[in-house]
């Protein structure tokens, strides 16, 4: 069975092409949806994407739970949802999906499981150190191959619909190392224009990291 991949962009195109670099190579059934983006380079990318893109208007991450279109996507299928910042670490086991699924049918009350976030290749960054802060307490609420922690709409395997039809940070569970992946904000601008015009157009509440964190 194909595992759909829905990739929700706006404006950072230097990030959805490490992201997509990243998770092409896996088999997925990939399918980009554009919430609003208006930075021309990103525009032009998504003109030319390999991928089916939808393009939904001016749009929080999470309302993507309240497209039809996502039903004709994932139909009765776990699938998968990431922003478009992440990128798998280099050494994540190759079997990552299987452990994902694994996860997800071994805990009734689990509604969705992601990745691990690497935290010990952080730079040295006041942004670093509270994203170090922050994310470093869920890591001590362990589980069997994982630990406990809300997750948003970072790379994570969903509940089918019929199970799941509205959007929930919990309960989830995200995976040990070497399952992780990468946050790309976490270390640093790709492109100081791009971001500029991220930060000037983005909605509220879109990105608590944009923003210096909690």
């Amino acid at each position: 069975m194909t595992i759909p991949l829905i990739v929700i962009t706006r404006d950072r195109v230097s990030y959805t092409r490490l992201c997509l670099e990243s998770l092409t190579p896996h088999g997925l059934d990939i399918h980009i949806v554009d919430h609003g983006s208006t930075w021309p380079p990103m525009l032009e990318w998504l003109d030319h994407s390999p991928h089916p893109v939808h393009r939904r208007g001016d749009l929080p991450p999470r309302a993507l739970w309240g497209w039809d279109g996502l039903q004709h996507i994932v139909a009765d299928r776990p699938y998968l949802v990431t922003d478009p910042d992440i990128v798998l670490d280099q050494s994540i086991p190759q079997d990552w999906l299987c452990r994902m699924s694994d996860q997800l049918a071994g805990g009734d009350d689990v509604v969705k499981v992601g990745l691990g976030l690497r935290l010990d290749d952080l730079p040295t960054t006041p942004l670093a150190a509270k994203v170090y802060r922050w994310e470093s307490a869920f890591w001590c609420a362990r589980t069997a191959g994982g630990y406990r922690a809300p997750v948003d709409t970072t790379i994570a395997l969903y509940q089918p619909l019929p199970r799941q039809p509205e959007f929930r940070l919990g309960p989830a569970i995200r995976l040990d190392s070497p399952y992780v992946a990468r946050h790309l904000p976490w270390y640093g601008d790709l492109d100081e224009a791009e971001t500029d015009h991220y930060r000037r157009h983005a909605l509220p509440g879109a990105s608590h990291w944009i923003n210096g964190g909690w």
